[in-house]
Protein backbone atom coordinates (compact mmCIF):
# COMPACT_ATOMS: atom_id res chain seq x y z
CA UNK A 1 0.00 0.00 0.00
CA UNK A 2 1.39 3.44 -0.92
CA UNK A 3 0.93 6.34 1.48
CA UNK A 4 0.45 10.02 0.58
CA UNK A 5 3.72 11.99 0.63
CA UNK A 6 2.30 14.50 3.10
CA UNK A 7 1.71 11.69 5.59
CA UNK A 8 5.17 10.18 5.16
CA UNK A 9 6.91 13.52 5.53
CA UNK A 10 5.36 14.06 8.98
CA UNK A 11 6.59 10.78 10.46
CA UNK A 12 9.33 10.92 13.07
CA UNK A 13 11.32 8.11 14.65
CA UNK A 14 13.55 7.99 17.72
CA UNK A 15 15.99 5.28 18.77
CA UNK A 16 16.45 5.40 22.54
CA UNK A 17 18.56 3.50 25.05
CA UNK A 18 21.92 2.93 26.70
CA UNK A 19 25.47 3.06 25.30
CA UNK A 20 24.62 0.73 22.41
CA UNK A 21 22.48 3.54 21.01
CA UNK A 22 25.05 6.27 21.70
CA UNK A 23 27.71 4.20 19.95
CA UNK A 24 25.42 3.32 17.06
CA UNK A 25 24.69 7.00 16.45
CA UNK A 26 28.43 7.67 16.12
CA UNK A 27 28.97 4.50 14.07
CA UNK A 28 26.27 5.34 11.54
CA UNK A 29 27.73 8.78 10.96
CA UNK A 30 30.86 7.08 9.62
CA UNK A 31 29.47 4.33 7.38
CA UNK A 32 28.42 4.41 3.74
CA UNK A 33 26.46 1.16 3.46
CA UNK A 34 23.16 1.91 1.70
CA UNK A 35 20.95 0.12 4.25
CA UNK A 36 22.63 1.74 7.21
CA UNK A 37 22.51 5.15 5.54
CA UNK A 38 18.75 4.82 5.92
CA UNK A 39 19.13 6.30 9.38
CA UNK A 40 20.75 9.46 8.05
CA UNK A 41 19.47 9.91 4.53
CA UNK A 42 16.10 8.27 4.01
CA UNK A 43 14.31 11.28 2.60
CA UNK A 44 10.78 10.60 3.81
CA UNK A 45 11.49 10.17 7.51
CA UNK A 46 13.21 11.81 10.44
CA UNK A 47 15.32 9.57 12.72
CA UNK A 48 16.93 10.84 15.92
CA UNK A 49 19.07 9.03 18.46
CA UNK A 50 18.79 9.55 22.18
CA UNK A 51 21.33 7.52 24.13
CA UNK A 52 22.66 7.63 27.67
CA UNK A 53 25.72 5.46 28.41
CA UNK A 54 25.00 3.25 31.40
CA UNK A 55 21.27 3.98 31.22
CA UNK A 56 18.97 1.89 33.41
CA UNK A 57 15.23 1.41 33.62
CA UNK A 58 15.30 1.42 37.44
CA UNK A 59 15.78 4.65 39.36
CA UNK A 60 19.28 6.07 39.66
CA UNK A 61 21.45 8.85 38.33
CA UNK A 62 21.33 7.36 34.81
CA UNK A 63 17.69 6.32 34.78
CA UNK A 64 16.02 6.39 31.36
CA UNK A 65 13.23 8.49 32.84
CA UNK A 66 15.58 11.49 32.69
CA UNK A 67 15.37 11.29 28.88
CA UNK A 68 11.58 11.16 28.67
CA UNK A 69 11.01 14.96 28.53
CA UNK A 70 13.50 15.20 25.67
CA UNK A 71 11.84 12.29 23.85
CA UNK A 72 8.28 13.55 24.26
CA UNK A 73 9.23 17.09 23.24
CA UNK A 74 10.18 15.72 19.81
CA UNK A 75 6.69 14.17 19.40
CA UNK A 76 7.92 11.00 17.65
CA UNK A 77 5.54 8.66 15.85
CA UNK A 78 7.74 5.63 16.52
CA UNK A 79 10.17 4.94 19.37
CA UNK A 80 12.60 2.04 19.34
CA UNK A 81 13.75 1.27 22.88
CA UNK A 82 16.85 -0.75 23.83
CA UNK A 83 17.18 -0.90 27.61
CA UNK A 84 17.39 -3.29 30.54
CA UNK A 85 20.74 -5.05 30.20
CA UNK A 86 22.45 -2.72 32.69
CA UNK A 87 19.68 -3.37 35.22
CA UNK A 88 20.23 -7.12 34.92
CA UNK A 89 23.95 -6.51 35.42
CA UNK A 90 23.13 -4.48 38.55
CA UNK A 91 21.30 -7.41 40.11
CA UNK A 92 17.64 -6.78 39.22
CA UNK A 93 15.50 -9.76 38.28
CA UNK A 94 14.42 -10.17 34.68
CA UNK A 95 10.67 -10.11 35.37
CA UNK A 96 11.02 -6.88 37.34
CA UNK A 97 13.08 -5.27 34.58
CA UNK A 98 10.43 -6.21 32.03
CA UNK A 99 7.69 -4.67 34.19
CA UNK A 100 9.59 -1.36 34.40
CA UNK A 101 10.15 -1.33 30.64
CA UNK A 102 6.44 -1.90 30.03
CA UNK A 103 5.65 1.05 32.31
CA UNK A 104 7.76 3.30 30.05
CA UNK A 105 6.14 1.85 26.92
CA UNK A 106 2.69 2.67 28.26
CA UNK A 107 3.78 6.17 29.25
CA UNK A 108 5.07 6.83 25.72
CA UNK A 109 1.90 5.51 24.11
CA UNK A 110 -0.28 7.52 26.47
CA UNK A 111 1.65 10.66 25.50
CA UNK A 112 0.98 10.31 21.79
CA UNK A 113 3.61 7.93 20.39
CA UNK A 114 1.94 5.70 17.78
CA UNK A 115 4.30 2.72 17.97
CA UNK A 116 6.84 1.62 20.57
CA UNK A 117 9.18 -1.22 19.64
CA UNK A 118 11.24 -2.77 22.43
CA UNK A 119 14.47 -4.45 21.39
CA UNK A 120 15.07 -7.90 22.83
CA UNK A 121 17.61 -7.68 25.67
CA UNK A 122 20.98 -8.91 24.47
CA UNK A 123 23.13 -11.43 26.38
CA UNK A 124 26.48 -9.71 26.04
CA UNK A 125 29.33 -11.94 27.26
CA UNK A 126 29.94 -10.01 30.48
CA UNK A 127 26.38 -10.79 31.57
CA UNK A 128 26.93 -14.46 30.83
CA UNK A 129 30.15 -14.31 32.90
CA UNK A 130 28.05 -13.00 35.80
CA UNK A 131 25.59 -15.89 35.50
CA UNK A 132 22.77 -13.65 34.24
CA UNK A 133 21.76 -15.63 31.15
CA UNK A 134 18.51 -16.92 32.60
CA UNK A 135 17.55 -13.45 33.85
CA UNK A 136 17.97 -12.06 30.33
CA UNK A 137 15.78 -14.87 28.98
CA UNK A 138 13.19 -14.27 31.71
CA UNK A 139 13.06 -10.55 30.88
CA UNK A 140 12.55 -11.22 27.18
CA UNK A 141 9.84 -13.81 27.77
CA UNK A 142 8.00 -11.50 30.16
CA UNK A 143 8.28 -8.61 27.69
CA UNK A 144 6.84 -10.76 24.93
CA UNK A 145 3.92 -11.78 27.15
CA UNK A 146 3.10 -8.27 28.41
CA UNK A 147 3.60 -6.34 25.18
CA UNK A 148 1.42 -8.74 23.18
CA UNK A 149 -1.66 -7.28 24.88
CA UNK A 150 -0.73 -3.59 24.40
CA UNK A 151 -1.94 -1.95 21.19
CA UNK A 152 0.93 -0.18 19.47
CA UNK A 153 3.71 -2.06 21.29
CA UNK A 154 5.83 -5.00 20.16
CA UNK A 155 8.98 -6.84 21.15
CA UNK A 156 11.58 -7.00 18.39
CA UNK A 157 13.83 -10.03 18.22
CA UNK A 158 17.39 -9.28 17.15
CA UNK A 159 18.52 -12.05 14.81
CA UNK A 160 22.26 -11.70 14.41
CA UNK A 161 23.73 -14.52 16.47
CA UNK A 162 24.15 -12.78 19.83
CA UNK A 163 22.99 -15.95 21.61
CA UNK A 164 25.73 -18.03 20.02
CA UNK A 165 28.80 -18.37 22.25
CA UNK A 166 30.95 -19.24 19.23
CA UNK A 167 30.28 -15.80 17.75
CA UNK A 168 31.12 -13.70 20.82
CA UNK A 169 34.58 -12.74 19.53
CA UNK A 170 33.04 -11.72 16.21
CA UNK A 171 30.21 -9.59 17.61
CA UNK A 172 31.62 -8.07 20.82
CA UNK A 173 34.71 -6.08 21.75
CA UNK A 174 37.39 -7.21 24.19
CA UNK A 175 35.50 -5.63 27.12
CA UNK A 176 32.80 -8.32 26.57
CA UNK A 177 30.09 -5.66 26.81
CA UNK A 178 30.03 -3.47 23.71
CA UNK A 179 29.51 -4.45 20.09
CA UNK A 180 32.36 -4.75 17.60
CA UNK A 181 32.18 -3.09 14.19
CA UNK A 182 30.58 -6.24 12.82
CA UNK A 183 28.22 -6.41 15.79
CA UNK A 184 27.22 -2.76 15.38
CA UNK A 185 26.55 -3.33 11.68
CA UNK A 186 24.23 -6.24 12.47
CA UNK A 187 22.57 -4.41 15.37
CA UNK A 188 21.90 -1.34 13.22
CA UNK A 189 20.49 -3.49 10.42
CA UNK A 190 18.18 -5.21 12.91
CA UNK A 191 16.85 -1.87 14.16
CA UNK A 192 16.46 -0.76 10.55
CA UNK A 193 14.13 -3.72 9.99
CA UNK A 194 12.11 -2.89 13.08
CA UNK A 195 11.71 0.75 12.11
CA UNK A 196 10.68 -0.13 8.55
CA UNK A 197 7.80 -2.23 9.85
CA UNK A 198 6.81 0.14 12.61
CA UNK A 199 6.80 3.26 10.46
CA UNK A 200 4.60 1.49 7.91
CA UNK A 201 2.14 0.69 10.69
CA UNK A 202 2.25 4.30 11.91
CA UNK A 203 1.60 5.59 8.38
CA UNK A 204 -1.33 3.24 8.06
CA UNK A 205 -2.72 4.53 11.34
CA UNK A 206 -2.57 8.11 10.08
CA UNK A 207 -4.38 7.09 6.89
CA UNK A 208 -6.90 4.87 8.66
CA UNK A 209 -9.68 7.46 8.46
CA UNK A 210 -9.79 6.79 4.72
CA UNK A 211 -9.73 3.00 5.07
CA UNK A 212 -12.68 1.09 6.44
CA UNK A 213 -10.82 -2.04 7.57
CA UNK A 214 -7.12 -2.98 7.72
CA UNK A 215 -6.07 -5.30 4.96
CA UNK A 216 -4.46 -8.68 5.80
CA UNK A 217 -1.16 -7.33 4.42
CA UNK A 218 -1.21 -4.44 6.86
CA UNK A 219 -1.85 -6.77 9.78
CA UNK A 220 1.41 -8.51 8.88
CA UNK A 221 3.47 -5.40 9.55
CA UNK A 222 2.68 -5.64 13.25
CA UNK A 223 5.87 -6.89 14.83
CA UNK A 224 4.74 -10.32 15.99
CA UNK A 225 7.85 -12.43 15.59
CA UNK A 226 8.55 -15.79 17.25
CA UNK A 227 11.15 -15.85 19.98
CA UNK A 228 14.28 -17.74 18.96
CA UNK A 229 15.73 -18.16 22.43
CA UNK A 230 16.48 -21.15 24.67
CA UNK A 231 13.72 -22.17 27.06
CA UNK A 232 14.33 -21.45 30.72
Amino acid sequence: MAFPADVLLTLKMMVVGHSYITRMDHFLSQVNNLDLAFFRQWSHFSVEFCGLPGATIFSGRKCLHSLLPQILQKKPDVVFLQIGENDISNGHRGVGVAAKIVDVVQLLLNDGVSRVVVGQLLPFPRLIDLGKRNEIIAANCELKRRLASIVGARLWQHRFGAWSSIRYRELFTADRVHLSVRGQTKFASSIHGALMKAITAAAFQQCSAEVAEPTPEMEMVELNVPMDMPNI
